[in-house]
């Protein structure tokens, strides 16, 4: 069985330097945006909720670091 790691770094690996700063700066909008809301509002994304957010920027940011690439990682 294939983790949900290695599906998205088979996935994100061919990916652009471009394509993947992008795809973990909507991740780290999507978090804030979600993050700025009250507790008591509904979580329009669920960030939080679903691990695949995560783990998609764990990749990422490995990824971006095996590239030598500067970025600034998403305060979980």
């Amino acid at each position: 069985m294939v983790s949900l790691k290695d599906s998205f770094d088979r996935v994100l690996k061919p990916l652009s330097t471009p394509a993947l700063r992008v795809l973990h700066s909507e991740i780290r909008r999507l978090l804030l945006e979600e993050d700025a809301r009250p507790g008591y509002e509904a979580k329009l994304y669920g960030v939080r909720k679903f691990p695949d957010f995560k783990v998609q920027a764990d990749v990422i940011e490995r990824i971006l670091r095996n590239r030598n690439e500067n970025f600034e990682p998403i305060p979980w």
